[in-house]
């Protein structure tokens, strides 16, 4: 991190609960395990089988199976790593704590009766939905630009073929013998994070960023020449126009995550438990 916890140690620590425990939610722990200027700490970890042993929940955790045992944890933050299927039950529990809920599986929110719903009880609450940029840069700069009005946005999603395995693309590419590149899909935000909500969770990002009325062309890749995923946007408007690329390198035993994930779910609980947001 870089100097922004002042005085957080002086603070009380924050508590997290993390929903999922699969290779991108327990990097992010190392990450914070590491980096203790994030003044908070993983009091709770939802897991599918809590009978199976863990060896690697951080010290302290408490293994959690339903959502009516985050009461007992009282976190701060409910941290949303698990798919988007988890998304309706957790933040609903979040919420009746009430707590603030984060999530990183964006897709879910494309589902507009899901988000409004959310949104409805974060604000009785008085609580907060903290959207994870993810895998991608520069949301902030996109959503400044939304202010004023954004009218079209282009966002390219390019993956090597096994960061496409067990997704939509099964059914009409050989992703094993792929030795080219290849379009997955083309077309609007929504049918990108509805067919491919593991790898276009940016896709939603992006419709959160802009609003519902801008056009948002996505056009997804599998290109066996990568290494990394690659992410990207270019947008236009009122504003100007802005342009940008992210170039990720995969999450270990994670092809469909980049490590820009895990660093931007850090940056949240920065800005969500530091004297300084940013």
């Amino acid at each position: 991190m870089t100097g922004l916890a002042t005085d957080a140690r002086a603070r009380r620590p924050g508590r997290i609960c993390i929903v999922g425990w699969g290779a991108l939610a327990r990097h992010v722990s190392q990450l914070l395990s590491q980096h203790r200027d994030v003044a908070a700490d993983v009091v709770g970890v939802v897991v599918r089988h809590v009978t199976v042993p863990r060896s690697d929940l951080p010290k302290g955790a408490r293994v959690v199976a339903k959502p009516s045992e985050l009461k007992d944890l009282a976190p701060d933050l409910v941290l949303e790593i698990a798919g988007r299927s988890a998304v309706a039950p957790w933040a609903v529990a979040a919420f009746s704590i009430p707590s603030d809920f984060a999530l990183v599986s964006t897709a879910a929110l494309m589902d507009q009766a899901l988000r409004s719903e959310i949104l409805q009880l974060a604000q009785a609450a008085g609580r907060q939905l903290l959207v994870i940029p993810g895998a991608i840069g520069g949301i902030d700069g996109l959503r400044a630009a939304a202010i004023a009005g954004v009218e079209t946005v282009e966002h390219v999603i390019a993956k090597p073929p096994v960061a496409w395995r067990g997704t939509a693309a099964d059914d009409f590419i050989d992703l094993d013998g792929c030795d080219e590149r290849v379009v997955v899909f083309t077309g609007n935000a929504e049918r990108a994070a509805e067919l491919f909500p593991q790898n276009a969770n940016v896709a939603a990002t992006i419709r959160l960023a802009v609003g519902d009325v801008v056009q948002i062309r996505s056009t997804l890749i599998a290109d066996p020449k990568l290494q990394r995923n690659e992410h990207y946007v270019r947008a236009r408007g009122v504003f100007g126009s802005l342009e940008f690329k992210i170039d990720a390198v995969p999450v270990k035993d994670n092809p469909k995550s980049s490590l820009m994930t895990a660093l931007s779910i850090v940056r949240t609980l920065e800005n969500r438990f530091l004297p300084v947001a940013l």
